[in-house]
């Protein structure tokens, strides 16, 4: 209680009669609050400064030290998830360090599978920027998110920019299959400035969903802008065989058939697209095919 408060709390006392003894009595109440809050402080240390030791064992020592540290030494759940000055927390240091059985330890002990830091990231980042796959096969195990995002990136983003391509398929293969229109929306927002990026990222939606025609025509039309239209209509044909009046798609192919010199094929294409309505179909078949 702060000083002024228990000046005010005698004050009032007096003011309405109050005796001496009430007095006493208030001062004993005041110091018991008092004792109690340094309590509470120091509590409140001992638990930070156990988390960092903790913390730092697991940054700076091999795995022999840290057993040694495991066998000699209680880790409560009422310490495990305060973070050190970085916002990392001990599950997020051995996530990233690939120690499988201590992260299960630690898991055991309260940790915390889905922790996030000021930024966002999680323990699952972590082991995906490490290219850790049994902690990442651990952690989701344990119900760590798979989706979590941290300004638009993902775990599976973390893999595959690390190249960690057994993280990357692991990752793509337990995600949710409605993952994969994030990663369209992603690609298509990166027309025309990045068509390289685009492309992984429609490929990654693939991977999540090969049943979405969708990131196969944006990604065979990534594949035209890059004069590549054999890979194009590959993409085309497959958009084509999950959706199969996808009108804009059979544009698409007869244009990166024409490409190629493939005349009868692209007039083919766009005489079924324009049976489908597709506008652009009818202007090219005028152009290309009345002749």
């Amino acid at each position: 209680m702060k000083i002024f408060e228990k000046l005010l709390s005698k004050e009032i006392i007096k003011a309405t009669g109050g005796s001496e003894d009430s007095i006493k009595k208030i001062n004993v109440f005041d110091d018991t609050i008092e004792h109690a809050e340094n309590e509470i402080k120091e509590l409140e240390n001992t638990k930070k400064s156990m988390a960092l030791e903790l913390i730092n064992i697991l940054q700076y020592s091999d795995l022999v030290e840290i057993k040694k540290y495991f066998d000699n030494n209680i880790i409560y759940d009422w310490f495990v998830n305060i973070p050190d000055e970085k916002g990392l927390t001990a599950l997020m240091i051995a996530s990233n360090k690939g120690f499988t059985e201590v992260v299960e330890t630690l898991l055991d002990c309260g940790a915390d599978v889905n922790y996030k830091t000021e930024k966002g990231f999680t323990a699952l980042f972590l082991a995906a920027f490490g290219g850790n796959l049994s902690v990442v096969e651990t952690l989701i195990k344990n119900g760590a998110e798979i989706s979590c995002t941290n300004d638009g990136i993902s775990p599976l983003d973390i893999a595959w920019q690390g190249n960690h391509e057994e993280v990357e398929k692991f990752l793509i293969k337990v995600s949710p299959p409605e993952e994969a229109k994030k990663y369209v929306d992603r690609g298509v927002a990166k027309f025309p400035s990045d068509i390289t990026g685009a492309i992984v990222d429609f490929t990654k939606a693939i991977g999540l969903n090969p049943k979405l025609c969708y990131p196969y025509y944006y990604r065979g039309v990534s594949k035209s802008m890059l004069k590549d239209p054999q890979g194009a209509i590959e993409d085309f044909n497959i958009a084509i065989e999950l959706k199969s009046d996808y009108a804009i798609a059979y544009t698409s192919r007869g244009m990166a058939k024409s490409t190629m010199g493939d005349k009868l094929g692209a007039c083919k294409d766009w005489e079924y697209a324009s049976a489908l309505g597709e506008e652009k179909a009818k202007q090219l078949i005028q152009l290309y095919c009345k002749q």
